[in-house]
């Protein structure tokens, strides 16, 4: 093996934790579709949840990253995003939709007829 190669296959970047890359794939799928719920480019959470499940194949067991976000929990979201933003950047700044706490209210059927 090619002793560059093996160093890069070995070296530091082999320490990352999984749930590091999966947070910041997912994390960065959810921030942008929160800032497109912010400027009207989706009409709602459930909605964007639908369209990326069946169009980009987010898995359906997670039901879309709002219900990702749901499930996990907005504010531990927000403070991974502010850890993931200190570390690699702006781009895991917060969209203001994700202080927004109620992506699936108990008005669920109603909005749904909406979509």
């Amino acid at each position: 093996m090619d002793p560059t190669a093996e160093a890069l296959v070995r070296g530091p970047a082999a320490d990352i934790d999984r749930a590091w890359i999966v947070d910041r794939c997912i994390l960065a799928m959810l921030n942008e579709a929160a800032g497109a719920l912010e400027d009207g480019t989706i009409s709602s959470a459930p909605a964007a949840d639908l369209a990326i499940v069946f169009g980009l194949g987010f898995a359906p067991f997670h039901g879309g990253v709002f219900r990702y976000a749901e499930e996990r929990g907005v504010e531990a979201i927000r403070d991974r995003m502010a850890e993931l933003e200190a570390k690699c950047g702006p781009r895991y700044a917060c969209a203001a939709a994700l202080a927004e706490r109620d992506f699936y209210p108990s008005t669920w059927p109603e909005r749904v007829e909406k979509l």
